[in-house]
């Protein structure tokens, strides 16, 4: 047998396996390390089932760095504020109102003016929130006991 053939089966299985490691280490290291984003958001702030229909609908909302455009629903109530992604389906998150910490105003995309929003302390996520749906927080922020 030629020792080249020994040497490409040789170096093929060696990409084959440095592949599934990489694979396996980027799919699996959000698990194994706490998670982020809106995983993180869920598993500290589950929501209840929703009561009625949203207030805010296919709005766009900015956790970190994913933007998720028209894709979510917003419930706002003396609570705090729920949050649901349709699409990928995400676990609903309820950020109750001492949870919130205003950072400034800020764009989500360069037609959508917003503010941005820390969840958390110590901050967990930073939210960006278009306009409409802000007004509504600050009217339910100034009435809390951390507004």
């Amino acid at each position: 047998m030629n020792p080249w053939v020994g040497l490409l089966v040789l170096a093929l299985g060696g990409v084959i396996l440095v592949t599934a490691v990489v694979w396996a280490a980027v799919r699996l290291a959000p698990r194994l390390f706490g998670g982020g984003g809106w995983t993180a958001l869920a598993i500290r702030y589950p929501a209840p089932p929703a009561d009625g229909a949203p207030e805010f609908v296919r709005i766009t909302v900015q956790l970190g760095a994913v933007r998720y455009r028209r894709l979510v629903s917003a419930w706002v109530d003396d609570a705090g504020l729920r949050l649901v992604v349709r699409f990928p389906r995400r676990t609903a998150v309820k950020l109750p109102w001492q949870e919130l910490h205003p950072i400034g105003p800020a764009r989500i995309d360069l037609a959508t003016p917003g503010h941005e929003i820390a969840v958390g302390a110590p901050v967990l996520a930073v939210l960006r929130l278009p306009a409409p749906l802000w007004q509504a927080v600050t009217d339910h922020l100034r009435g809390s006991p951390c507004g």
